[in-house]
């Protein structure tokens, strides 16, 4: 909790830093979950563009690791009436019990860090 608690007001110092810059490109617009993002973070594109960096989608389910200038965090999704709805992402990133709380079934829950998690890996 401490730990959301702070990764927001981080977030919030450095977008208020970045809102001096030139703003970020656009959204990853190939991405399903882009307006989601954006809608979502509710930042200016005066201040900068947020991009999807990772994605993992379980239906209805999606985790969205996203980037903001030098902030960023993951998202939760769920599919609604065939759009990407925000459920929950208020910075830093999740763990499969984090999800679990939110409601999203364990088996589910389990396999979208783990997507997630490879794709990190895979940088490497």
């Amino acid at each position: 909790m401490i730990y959301r608690m702070l990764s927001v007001l981080v977030l919030s110092a450095v977008l208020t830093i970045w809102s001096m810059l030139p703003a970020l490109g656009d959204v990853s617009m190939d991405s399903p979950f882009a307006a989601a993002v954006t809608t979502a973070l509710n930042i200016p594109s005066s201040i900068c563009s947020p991009k999807i960096l990772h994605a993992a989608q379980i239906d209805p389910y999606a985790l969205v690791e996203w980037q903001c200038g030098e902030g960023g965090g993951e998202l939760l999704l769920q599919l609604k009436d065939g759009t990407w709805q925000p459920v929950n992402g208020d910075g830093g990133s999740y763990e499969s019990r984090d999800l679990i709380a939110l409601g999203i079934p364990e088996g589910a829950a389990v396999q979208l860090v783990q997507q997630l998690q490879a794709q990190w890996s895979q940088e490497k």
